[in-house]
């Protein structure tokens, strides 16, 4: 049985509020061995810097980075502002010897599939995750910014991100937050199995303030077991 629980963050000196969480218990799988990987430049393709070390003690992950298109055609985050969302989000998971690296990124129209823009219930999350999830990368899904007229209005979030158990997968934040690394870090510390802590210099602080980039040696260990077991498939 899966626990459901909401936990709100926000970025207090920018205004901004974040985080609806669902939490599930942690399913194990067996470990496997990172590995360079490879990057590129297009949309459907992958961007950025890679994470592959010759030390192997660092783990490197793979991400699927999806931003929706507005009526202009114009993504709502553009790979330029993806990449610098990138570096920040490695400089912060390097204290874990955690990396990511851009597998697939994909400037989508919502409406080819049906979706909305400006998604307004939580059912809507449910589908996107759904849709764009697959089995060998991480998911990371900007939005527009979330209409508040239907069950998102509900909560001050505009991030939601389920603990490993909990299926459909995926980070799926709205447009207003973006291009804020730290609240995408803080999300992928979810999806990595860590919950929120009482102090305002971490990362998994519930208010993220923009000194809220530690973590501590046991997130550490918890997120790289959590790697290792959950998301063997994404490593490289």
């Amino acid at each position: 049985m899966f626990h459901k629980r909401y936990e709100i963050a926000a970025i207090i000196a920018m205004g901004l509020t974040s985080v609806n969480c669902y939490s599930g218990v942690p399913q194990a799988k067996a470990a496997s061995k990172n590995k360079t990987g490879q990057a590129g430049s297009v949309s459907g393709k992958s961007i950025g810097p890679t994470c592959g070390s010759e030390d192997e003690d660092n783990l490197c992950l793979a991400l699927k980075y999806v931003v929706y298109k507005d009526g202009d055609g114009e993504g709502v985050v553009d790979s330029d502002q993806v990449i610098d969302n990138l570096k920040e989000i490695n400089n912060v998971w390097g204290q874990c010897k955690i990396g990511f690296q851009i597998d697939e990124f994909d400037a989508t129209a919502p409406e080819d599939v049906g979706f909305s823009f400006d998604p307004a219930n939580d059912d809507e999350l449910f589908g996107i995750r759904s849709q764009y999830n697959d089995e060998s990368t991480l998911l990371l899904v900007t939005t527009g910014d979330w209409n508040r007229t239907g069950t998102l209005g509900n909560t001050f979030a505009n991030a939601w991100t389920n603990l490993p158990a909990d299926f459909p997968f995926g980070v799926v934040l709205e447009k207003s937050v973006g291009t804020f690394p730290l609240i995408i870090a803080h999300e992928i510390g979810h999806y990595l199995d860590l919950l929120h802590v009482d102090d305002g210099s971490n990362l998994l602080n519930p208010i993220i303030y923009p000194e809220s980039n530690v973590l501590g040696e046991d997130q550490c260990q918890t997120a790289r077991a959590t790697a290792l077991s959950s998301w063997k498939k994404m490593l490289r």
